[in-house]
């Protein structure tokens, strides 16, 4: 049961984060969608935690919203 909680806190931290930083960038969904090449339905699972980008279209999120990390996030 842990191993589910755990996947479940990674994908919410994950859609909220890209959220956030769309948000500041002043991007619609539609918008970011458009750059990275996903539609704009896949945009909102992941920031509804209901998906989990794959690692190309992490990078490619991490690219145009210049996603930030802190290791305080991480904890």
């Amino acid at each position: 049961m842990k191993d589910d909680t755990m996947i479940f806190d990674d994908k919410y931290f994950i859609g909220r984060k890209i959220k956030s930083f769309r948000k500041k960038r002043g991007l619609t969904q539609a918008e970011l969608a458009e750059k990275i090449d996903l539609s704009e339905k896949h945009i909102s699972k992941i920031e509804a935690s209901i998906h989990v980008p794959s690692l190309s279209a992490f990078f490619k999120m991490q690219k145009h919203l210049k996603l930030v990390w802190k290791s305080s996030d991480l904890n």
